[in-house]
Order: C-alpha cells, then sequence, then structure tokens
C-alpha cells in the first residue's frame, strides 16, 4: 500500500508532466514563427538575421535550402557544446537534435514560395523591403518569446552560448557572448559572400537592423505578457 507521502509525490510528478506536455506545442509554435520570420527577411532582401546570415551565403553559393543547412550548421553547434562540456554536457540537452531539425524544417516549410509566404508581393520599391524587414524582426520577435517562454530546452545556438558562459564559471555574460557570437557569424557570412559572389548579398542593412529590432521585439512581448498576466490577477 502507497505512503501519503508517496501518493501526493507521483501527483506532483503527473502534474508536472502535464504543465510541460501543454508547453510542447507553444515551444515548436515558437521555432516555427521564428523560421517564418527568418523567410520574411530573406524576402525583403537587404540582408537576413545574423544567426541565419552563414546557412544563407551557403544557400546562394551552393543553392542548398536555407533551412537544410541551418539544420547541419545546428548540428555543428550541438557538436561544439560537447566539445566545451566534455562530461559535464547533460542527457537532457540531446533533446536538441529535434529542435535542429524542427528549426530547419520549420524555415524551409515557410519558404518564400510556401503557402504561408505565396501571397506576399515581391519587394521592389526599397521602403517596402525596410516594411517587409521590420515585420520580419517583429515576428522573429514575437517566435523567440514564445518558445523561451515555454521553458523547455534551448535551441542549439542558445545552447552553444549557454555552454561557454557555463565553462567560464560565470566570468562571460550571457549577452556579450551573443553579441560576440553574431558578429562572428556575420563576419564569416560576409566573407562567404564576397569570396563566392563577389557583393555582399547575405549580409546588409536589414543584418544590422534584425540585429537590433528582434530584441527590442522580445522586449516587447514580454512587456504585453506580463501586462496580461497582471490584468488577470
Amino acid at each position: 500500500m502507497s505512503s501519503p507521502e508517496s501518493l501526493e509525490s507521483r501527483k506532483t510528478i503527473n502534474e508536472e508532466s502535464k504543465k510541460i506536455f501543454k508547453r510542447i506545442p507553444v515551444y515548436f509554435f515558437g521555432i516555427f514563427l521564428m523560421g517564418l520570420g527568418i523567410n520574411l527577411s530573406k524576402l525583403a532582401g537587404l540582408g537576413i538575421t545574423p544567426v541565419s546570415s552563414i546557412p544563407y551565403a551557403i544557400e546562394l553559393i551552393t543553392g542548398i535550402k536555407l533551412g537544410t543547412v541551418t539544420i547541419y550548421m545546428n548540428l555543428v553547434f550541438i557538436a561544439l557544446q560537447v566539445a566545451i562540456l566534455g562530461r559535464e554536457f547533460k542527457l537532457r540537452s540531446c533533446l536538441q537534435f529535434f529542435c535542429a531539425f524542427f528549426i530547419g524544417i520549420s524555415i524551409n516549410v515557410s519558404s518564400p514560395d510556401s503557402i504561408f509566404l505565396y501571397m506576399i508581393p515581391t519587394p521592389e520599391s526599397y521602403l517596402y523591403r525596410l516594411l517587409l524587414c521590420a515585420i520580419s524582426c517583429v515576428v522573429c520577435g514575437i517566435g523567440i518569446y514564445t518558445y523561451v517562454s515555454a521553458k523547455l530546452i534551448p535551441i542549439p545556438g542558445e545552447g552553444l552560448i549557454l555552454s561557454i558562459v557555463e565553462k567560464s564559471r560565470g566570468k562571460l555574460e550571457f549577452h556579450k557572448v551573443k553579441i560576440t557570437s553574431d558578429v562572428i557569424m556575420v563576419i564569416i557570412s560576409a566573407s562567404l559572400s564576397l569570396i563566392f559572389l563577389g557583393a555582399l548579398k547575405s549580409v546588409r542593412e536589414g543584418t544590422i537592423i534584425a540585429a537590433i529590432l528582434v530584441g527590442v521585439a522580445v522586449g516587447w512581448c514580454k512587456r504585453i505578457h506580463d501586462k496580461i498576466l497582471s490584468f488577470r490577477k
């Protein structure tokens, strides 16, 4: 016969499991929105978000789909986490493999010629391109805030940054490593574009706009969410 403590413990575990299962759709929906936002920035034609700049350069050079290249890059991110953390790499972090594939699939499924974006006319004027770029930043910001608020596991890119921060034993701060990571990816992307394409095609002013506005959009989402929660209380 089970003790009252055992029954209470099982009840708590079941409740936690239910909460996690409820958050899973939210998590993947957020990732899908981020993929949609990335494709909107691609459609704008003013460069792409820093985190996708290397895969985009490779897509322009080789013709391999952006989402497919993104999967490979995220697998590299996971491998780097293992190399950095070694035995400290948690088994739970292996779930990032599923994230890597879902991110890539989301980007491929929501490509500019997909059912999600085919009705959006190809931008011709520079003003329209800027507007589309701004919209892409907002969509990416909403997507990022949505999957982060699910509080499940970080996507591989963020997992790599967290691994570096963890390995530094607090000497490095997340936002500083994030900025450094974005700068490095933009430099690599720009170099690939200049070497193989002869021009800056993967990185442009839209990349700088995204680096600023996506974070701002995430902040907006947090403030709106906090206000909704306080209103409900």
